[in-house]
Parts: structure tokens; sequence; C-alpha cells
């Protein structure tokens, strides 16, 4: 959900980790393993919680992939 509750740790929201990618995909692309190791680290989410973090930065046009690799589009920079 992307509406925060009182009950809700804003570390690992929607919107707070993907600040993070976006960030982390602004300096080089990615490979998702990799940038789920790089996101894990700092926010300690599980998996499920980052792919559902890729696909709303994804749905929301802020990314897209070639191959093995996620990077930020162009022209949401």
């Amino acid at each position: 959900m992307l509406r925060p509750t009182k009950h809700e740790d804003l570390s690992v929201s929607v919107l707070v980790v993907g600040n993070t990618i976006l960030k982390r995909l602004k300096r080089r692309p990615f490979v998702a393993e990799d940038l789920y190791q790089a996101v894990s680290i700092k926010h300690d989410i599980s998996l499920s919680d980052f792919f559902d973090t890729v696909t709303f930065l994804w749905c929301a046009g802020f990314i897209e992939s070639s191959e093995y690799e996620i990077r930020i589009k162009s022209r949401a920079v």
C-alpha cells in the first residue's frame, strides 16, 4: 500500500525503498540480483517487497529493463 499508516514501518515502504532504488540507478544500471543485495543491506526487505517496489517503479514509468539489467529511464531523470 502506498499510503502509510501509523502501524507501518516507513523504512520498508514502497516509496522509501523506491527512492533508494532510483538513487542507485542514477549512478549506473544494475542486474536485479545485485540491486536487491544493495537495497536489502540498507532496508532489510524481503525479495517479494523488493519486486513489488520494482514493479511499482516500472508501472509508474521510472525504470526499464533490458536483458538482465534494470536502468532508470532517460526521461525520468
